[in-house]
């Protein structure tokens, strides 16, 4: 069984480990962008958690937030949709983390 360093793992561009690091790349820069269009208050207890298709998921730390979310999600989605990785989101899911 070959070993292989860190560095010539990370070079290869379709493993799973490679898939997931862009992941949470992209997930990281989307919740920046949720972070500056959300009140402060707010945006300290959501973040995004994923894109499906059309649908970006935000998850709440309770369900007043969800709530919350889920009444703001008409003004919410213009302003996601000028970021160019949420451009195509038609839908807004707005979920309590378990």
């Amino acid at each position: 069984m070959a070993i292989y360093s860190i560095t010539e793992i990370m070079s290869q561009e379709h493993t799973s480990l490679q898939f997931i690091l862009n992941k949470v790349n992209m997930l990281k820069e989307l919740n920046a962008v949720l972070q500056q269009v959300l009140e402060p208050n707010l945006a300290r207890q959501c973040q995004i958690a994923n894109i499906n298709n059309d649908t970006l998921v935000i998850v709440s730390k309770n369900a007043a937030i969800a709530t919350t979310l889920r009444f703001k999600v008409p003004d919410l989605l213009p302003q996601f949709q000028q970021h160019p990785v949420l451009k195509n989101i038609q839908h807004i899911s707005c979920k309590v983390a378990s």
